[in-house]
């Protein structure tokens, strides 16, 4: 724990302009005790008359035992510094300066920030230990809008020597223009739609179809890493490093597409960044290292943007602003480098998900600053590892034998004090309106309680509806969920605690099809020769959407107990009511008679299986419904060559019926793109496609399902998924506008 003396007195400065923007709020020079007017200083603390910058005075500190730890503290005005970015910067010289026993110990240049609930951040200087002459150090942070406390301190904390310090200053960078920020409008709540892991060492076929069959998951994480003896610090080299992770990339694509993976491409080191041990990404101030992210971002997308398998692009892993130092012409703080490279990305591939995490390390902190980026279609992405000392216990240095749930660091860390962990990401989702991907949590297997605390994040998730990755799937034997909890037994036993509680949580995906359950109900089909004068027969040829029956299955499972199109309200909100309204007004002399096509389940070739009775019903006008039950493992012209076999068959009859067909019902992306992409676009276009060539009106319901408020509506994700009262008035309009152009 950091021993902190702190000054008791609120200070409040006359704060002082410098160059483009900046605003110094706080400045001494250590030259005479005046300078020290405020600070508590620390017992080892002298104010030395000579032997500063210059030969001017400054401060030291000694310490002859790494035990001692106390820094001078001076506080700074937190309402000025509330939502602001700061820069820290001061000169320090150092004498024999002992390696310490955490990387984080040693002299001190550091802010101790207190903000929402009681939670602190210290973030602090690059450390560097010996001996050596003045140097200037920075330290740059973003101050979270709830701080509430801030203090300044300086020292040497747990590492003998002696360090002297001069001329300190707090920068007020200029402020953000968060007006600028117009992110689309997006759902706040959505349903969980994808669950999986980030890739390891084994992406064969085989661990991919077991990914697939075994553990349900639907995405992964692809990482584009730095391999030992590779070199990211020059462009050619960084491109190497990039064209090798493609090729492998490459290598797995068709098994991915086979297995209906999805992948997320994760860029895991980035162009001249500073790697730690963790591979953080300490962000290069280059402009043309900056600039080179971009350029192969660009090419990235312009490669792969008609890649179904390819889910969307996370811009850098875990991106660091520690030794950032703001100058109008020089290298862009990473928001303002996401919004460049996400616009790059936007140049050549307008549609799929961009990925952009939040500084520092992806943490939850990090979106207390955070602003979303000027593009369309972004996902924000938060990394979780809370309390780190649990999580990462035994990894490294770090001790081991802390429990979960238990009292970690003077803190009782449980599930609520995870979603307190994670509130500001909660806030920033439900102020700007954008999803949220867990892009990586984990714990080290050997940790008690690993398997309650996986169920505890994960059920954060999926009640917030964010999407996410586990770290990892067969990568550091620490992560794996299939070796046991015995840290000394590295043989992977599959069967695991951990991996049950991933496993049950990733069943959710499942099949699609749990989303689109059919329950369909026994009908009698009419006969031809008992069609009455006056009636207009119209057959509707659907799924759920169409007609869902209801049973204490359905009620019990799915919240279901009503007989209509799901989601409707009633039997009167469906489509189908609604538009038999409409035919009403159009054909006020008729008597419309609705029919349901049933058997053969929700797709186009099952639905022609079981077509023949209803071909002799003479129907006047066949609504065909469908796509939502297809597998694009099925190929999309499998899907074609039976949904023109359907069309074909009502078309033939004689005399011919009108025929009316809807598009696809997608709301897996509402929000975030305002049209369809990947599979469901290529379903909408190929019925679109078949129905021109039979000339037959196509309505396509794209917008709707697009629409946050058009689906969400109901007790279960299964019955979310379907149009609520709004999407069903919207497939009634999509349909009636289509009726205008039947001659």
């Amino acid at each position: 724990m950091k021993s902190i003396i702190y000054a008791v007195i609120s200070l409040f400065f006359a704060s002082t302009l410098v160059a483009a923007g900046e605003e110094v709020l706080y400045e001494t020079d250590f030259n005479s005790p005046a300078s020290l007017t405020n600070w508590f200083k620390a017992p080892n603390m002298t104010l030395e008359t000579t032997g500063g910058i210059g030969n001017s005075g400054c401060v030291k500190f000694t310490s002859d035992s790494e035990n001692n730890g106390d820094l001078s503290t001076i506080r700074l005005d937190a309402n000025k510094l509330q939502g602001r970015s700061v820069t820290v910067e001061g000169w320090i010289k150092a004498d024999n300066i002992a390696k310490p026993k955490a990387a984080y110990l040693g002299p001190k240049l550091m802010l101790t920030v207190t903000y929402g609930d009681n939670q602190k951040m210290y973030p602090d200087q690059e450390k560097k230990i010996g001996t050596y002459d003045w140097q200037k150090f920075t330290v740059f942070v973003r101050i979270p809008r709830s701080a509430n406390k801030v203090d300044l301190s300086i020292g040497l904390q747990g590492a003998a020597g002696t360090v002297y310090f001069d001329d300190v200053k707090v920068i007020l960078l200029p402020a953000p223009a968060e007006a600028a920020a117009k992110p689309a409008a997006q759902p706040v709540t959505q349903t969980t739609q994808f669950r999986g892991v980030m890739s390891g060492g084994d992406l064969s076929p085989a661990a991919l179809k077991e990914l697939h069959e075994v553990w349900s998951a639907n995405l992964i994480r692809f990482q584009i890493s730095r391999k030992a003896g590779e070199d990211h610090t020059t462009a050619e080299g960084y491109r190497q490093i990039v064209a090798r992770g493609l090729a492998e990339l490459d290598a797995i694509l068709p098994a991915a597409r086979q297995n209906n993976l999805k992948i997320l491409i994760d860029m895991h080191v980035g162009p001249g960044t500073s790697l730690d041990k963790l591979l953080s990404n300490k962000l290069s101030w280059d402009p043309k290292m900056q600039q080179l992210l971009a350029d192969i971002w660009r090419e990235i997308a312009a490669k792969y943007k008609n890649e179904p398998a390819i889910w969307g692009y996370d811009l850098l892993n875990e991106p660091r602003e520690d030794n950032y130092v703001y100058t109008p012409d020089g290298g862009l703080d990473w928001n303002r480098l996401a919004e460049k490279v996400a616009k790059s990305i936007r140049e050549v591939d307008p549609a799929k998900p961009i990925i952009v995490e939040a500084a520092q390390w992806a943490n939850p902190a990090g979106f207390e600053n955070l602003i979303p980026v000027n593009v369309p279609n972004v996902i924000y992405s938060v990394h979780l590892y809370a309390p780190h000392d649990y999580t990462h216990q035994g990894v490294y240095d770090r001790p081991n034998g802390l429990p979960y749930p238990g009292m970690i660091g003077n803190q009782m860390w449980d599930k609520a004090a995870l979603e307190k962990e994670l509130a500001p990401v909660i806030a920033f989702q439900k102020k700007y309106h954008v999803p949220i991907y867990v892009g990586e949590f984990g714990v080290a297997r050997w940790a008690p309680g690993a398997e309650q605390w996986l169920d505890d994040v994960i059920s954060i998730f999926e009640a917030n509806g964010w999407d996410w990755t586990y770290h990892a799937f067969r990568e550091y034997d620490g992560w794996d969920a299939e070796i046991s909890g015995d840290k000394a037994n590295p043989q992977r036993v599959k069967d695991t605690p951990r991996r049950a509680v991933l496993l049950k949580y990733m069943k959710k995906n499942g099949s699609s099809e749990a989303l689109k359950s059919q329950l369909d109900l026994p009908v009698s089909v009419p006969a031809a020769n008992a069609k009455p004068d006056k009636e207009f027969r119209v057959l509707f040829i659907g799924d759920s959407i169409t007609l869902h029956g209801a049973n204490d299955d359905t009620k019990a499972k799915l919240k279901w107990s009503i007989v209509a199109g799901m989601a409707a309200s009633a039997p009167d909100k469906d489509y189908v009511s609604l538009f038999a309204k409409v035919l009403q007004q159009k054909y006020p002399d008729r008597e419309i008679k609705i029919v349901y096509h049933t058997g053969g389940g929700g797709t186009a070739a099952g639905r022609l299986a079981a077509a023949e009775p209803f071909l002799k019903s003479k129907p006047d006008m066949v609504v065909i419904q469908l796509g939502e039950h297809e597998k694009e493992a099925d190929s999309i012209d499998q899907f074609a060559d039976d949904y023109r076999k359907l069309l074909e068959a009502f078309a033939n009859l004689s005399p011919r019926p009108v025929i009316l067909c809807t598009g696809v019902w997608n709301p897996s992306a509402k929000g975030r793109i305002d049209h369809y992409t990947n599979w469901p676009q290529a379903l909408d276009e190929a019925m679109q496609s078949e129905c021109q060539k039979l000339n037959i009106p196509f309505a396509s319901v794209a917008k709707y399902a697009l629409d946050p408020n058009c689906s969400g509506t109901g007790g279960s994700p299964g019955v979310q998924w379907h149009p609520n009262d709004a999407g069903m008035q919207g497939y009634a309009d999509a349909l009636t506008a289509a009726l205008q152009q039947v001659k």
